[in-house]
């Protein structure tokens, strides 16, 4: 689907037999709401994760005329990540972790890291590194960030040279840092400019 910069997204709008109709609800609602959101809704009860992903985002945005309702929304993130939705659960894990539901949160991100989703790996390792939300735990926070590393995540590139070159990994280590660095830059520079919505640089929901 043109427009759509988010490598993920992109292979769920191609795989969702709804796309169709469902892009046409999106674009009916910019300028008669309540029946693009009519068909929306007909579209996620119709079982497209996708449509469950938007109608959840109308409701915890309170666009389009709708009244903001944060469980209403949750109810459909959780409908679209139990549909397979990668977007639907990642939003939705987002959500609970800023909610202070972090059991959850961490639970659903491991799901989605262990399914290849490397930004759901990236919030991993930055959590077990940073020690906001779980203990810090530099053995998994290490882990977490090769792995979102060998899968291009340009952030994840950025902190593992980081930590590399901040000491207690040898001369080695800092070396490997400072190639890592070098080697990000060029398609981190590309990306920001072309595809700033590209998973590679995805962070937060």
């Amino acid at each position: 689907m043109a427009g759509i910069e988010s490598e993920n997204l992109a292979r769920e709008w191609e795989g969702d037999v709804r796309a169709p109709e469902l892009w046409d609800a999106l674009e009916q609602i910019k300028t008669d709401a309540p029946a693009g959101l009519a068909s929306l809704e007909r579209s996620a009860q119709a079982g497209s994760a996708l449509a469950m992903m938007h109608l959840a985002h109308t409701f915890l945005s309170g666009n389009f005329g709708v009244e903001k309702d944060v469980a209403t929304g949750e109810a459909w993130l959780r409908r679209s990540a139990e549909q397979g939705s990668i977007e639907g659960a990642y939003r939705l894990a987002n959500i609970l972790l800023a909610d202070g539901r972090v059991e959850e949160a961490m639970s659903l991100f491991n799901n989605l890291s262990e399914r290849g989703y490397a930004p759901a790996s990236f919030v991993l390792g930055l959590e077990f590194y940073r020690g906001q939300h779980v203990g810090t735990d530099m053995p998994k926070a290490m882990t977490y960030l090769q792995l979102a590393a060998s899968r291009g995540h340009l952030h994840a590139k950025h902190w593992l040279s980081s930590v590399l070159m901040k000491g207690g990994h040898g001369a080695l280590g800092w070396l490997k840092g400072l190639l890592i660095r070098f080697s990000m830059l060029g398609p981190l520079m590309y990306l920001k400019s072309n595809r700033p919505g590209s998973d590679r640089l995805r962070i937060w929901a």
